[in-house]
């Protein structure tokens, strides 16, 4: 060919060629495909930028994020999430001692478990440890050593349920179905009050099983914003998935949930083995002693936020 057009992947990483040229294909930052910030998505014309790469689109507005620590620290960074090892990454190039600590087996947290954002935390896992960072799976974190700072990066966990639980009903929160809780056979329930992919991709996986609940008047309403939310709907069809439109969920018993209309108030039941709870979630308590927090734990939002934030406080320390 005579010349290549690569646009999302050198906003994800702008030195791509550069990397390339230099025979470091593995320090290539990857585009994840998730269109969530690098279209143009309307007409406020939003910066073009990436979630995992925030400065791109911001060059001359944001800091030199590697520049070297004039005091180097040790430092624990707490969660190894998105949010930590880019804590942990970035503090590390600055030239600070950093080990990160978390009480699961794996690294990435919700970015490794659902969405996209598999092969940017292999990457940040990867370039952590590439940059003198080491990382502890399966510790719970206790107390720091001494002369220790602490970055928190816990994330997040369920949020408050605003619908009633009766005994002996099956709810399990979406999180603990990505890490392998058992579902019952039978049809499940999705409560979806986003409208957002999480909820979206799990009724595609488990296909006509899935009974979407939705308050919008069409299912993933947030997907517009990433181009998918026809095409969405579409595979939703296509995969037999029952869907409740306009429905907000008030009671889960066993064997069946209890929706109202949002506009009519009217109540009906419809048959599940059990509820998967795919809304909103709340930070995790905050840890006595830490400088700084970064990502979910500050509130839940998305990768993009969780780059952010992770970044500044490397450069805070």
């Amino acid at each position: 060919c005579d010349a290549v057009e690569m646009t999302r992947a050198q906003i994800a990483d702008p030195d791509l060629v550069a990397k390339l040229a230099a025979d470091r294909a593995a320090d290539v930052r990857p585009c994840i495909r998730c269109n969530q910030t690098c279209q143009v998505r309307d007409a406020r014309s939003p910066v073009v930028t990436c979630v995992g790469e925030p400065t791109s689109g911001r060059e001359t507005e944001d800091p030199h994020w590697y520049t070297p620590a004039a005091r180097p620290r040790d430092v624990v960074v707490v969660g190894a999430g998105v949010a930590g090892l880019e804590t942990a990454r970035v503090a590390a190039l600055r030239g600070h001692r950093v080990r990160v600590v978390d009480q699961s087996a794996e690294v990435g947290g919700v970015a490794a478990l659902a969405g996209p954002g598999g092969p940017l935390v292999q990457w940040l896992a990867a370039q952590t440890a590439a940059a003198g960072a080491t990382i502890e799976l399966g510790v719970e974190f206790q107390q720091a050593n001494p002369g220790e700072a602490v970055v928190q990066c816990t994330g997040a966990q369920p949020g408050t349920r605003s619908y009633l639980v009766e005994p002996d009903a099956v709810v399990l929160d979406v999180v603990e179905v990505h890490r392998g809780a058992a579902l019952p056979e039978g049809s499940i329930a999705l409560f979806d009050p986003i409208g957002g992919p999480i909820a979206v991709a799990l009724a595609e996986q488990l296909g006509s099983r899935a009974i979407l609940i939705t308050q919008d008047q069409i299912a993933g309403n947030e997907l517009s914003r990433s181009g998918d939310l026809a095409p969405a709907n579409v595979r939703l069809q296509q995969q037999g998935v029952q869907i409740e439109k306009r429905s907000l969920l008030r009671v889960v018993r066993p064997g069946e949930i209890e929706l109202e209309d949002r506009f009519s108030g009217e109540r009906r039941t419809v048959a599940c083995a059990a509820l998967v709870d795919c809304g909103f979630r709340l930070p995790t308590p905050p840890l006595d002693g830490a400088e700084a927090q970064a990502g979910d734990c500050v509130a839940p939002r998305t990768i993009l936020e969780a780059v952010l934030e992770a970044r500044r406080a490397a450069l805070a320390l």
